[in-house]
C-alpha cells in the first residue's frame, strides 16, 4: 500500500486499518514504520508498506473500508476513511 501526504503539514505518525477481518478475527493493520517524529512524511511525499493478506476472503468486485490514522507535526490527529478494492496479484 502506498499513501501520499496530500496536506500542507508534515505527518509524524501513520497507520492504516483495512476493516476486513482475517480468519483469526483480527483486522488487517498496516504500519508505516518509516514515518516518525524524527522522520516526517513531508507534504506531497509518499510512503509504502507491504502486508500479505491471507484469510481475508476478499472479492475483487467488492469495496472495503480503509481507515488511515495520522498525527501531524503540530500534534493534531485525524482519521481518514476511504473505500478501496483489493486486486489480485499479477
Amino acid at each position: 500500500m502506498t499513501l501520499k501526504n496530500a496536506g500542507v503539514e508534515s505527518v509524524v505518525s501513520l497507520t492504516a486499518t483495512l476493516e476486513v477481518f482475517s480468519a483469526s478475527g483480527i483486522p488487517f493493520d498496516f504500519a508505516f514504520d518509516d514515518v516518525s517524529p524524527s522522520n516526517f512524511l513531508q507534504p506531497n511525499g509518499t510512503t509504502s508498506t507491504t502486508r500479505c493478506l491471507i484469510g481475508g476472503g476478499f472479492s475483487s468486485n467488492e469495496w472495503y473500508v480503509l481507515k488511515i490514522h495520522a498525527t501531524l507535526e503540530d500534534g493534531a490527529e485525524f482519521v481518514y476513511t476511504k473505500r478501496v478494492q483489493i486486486k489480485a496479484p499479477g
